[in-house]
């Protein structure tokens, strides 16, 4: 099982690859909450699970590398639309 995501200017795309490819595309201006979560190996290794929110669920993507990269880019992309600051 494979996740790949990626930051566009205006969405996360989020894809699932296992037999079947899943995709997942989530516009910036409805993502409200975004998490990290990593375990002691996984901080030593560079992956965690990447975890957004849009108000009614929350979805999980696994073994994501360099995951804190990733929400930090995010955010960075957010804020430059003037969406909000988390500073």
């Amino acid at each position: 099982m494979t996740y790949k995501l990626t930051l566009t200017g205006s969405s996360v795309i989020l894809r699932k690859e296992i037999l079947a490819k899943t995709e997942i595309r989530v516009l910036l201006d409805k993502v409200e909450a975004i998490s990290v979560e990593c375990s002691i190996l996984g901080l030593i290794l560079g992956y965690g699970t990447f975890i957004y929110g849009n108000g009614t669920a929350a979805t999980r993507f696994k073994n994501i590398a360099k995951p804190n990269t990733f929400r930090k880019k995010l955010f960075e992309q957010i804020e430059s639309r003037g969406q909000f600051s988390y500073r």
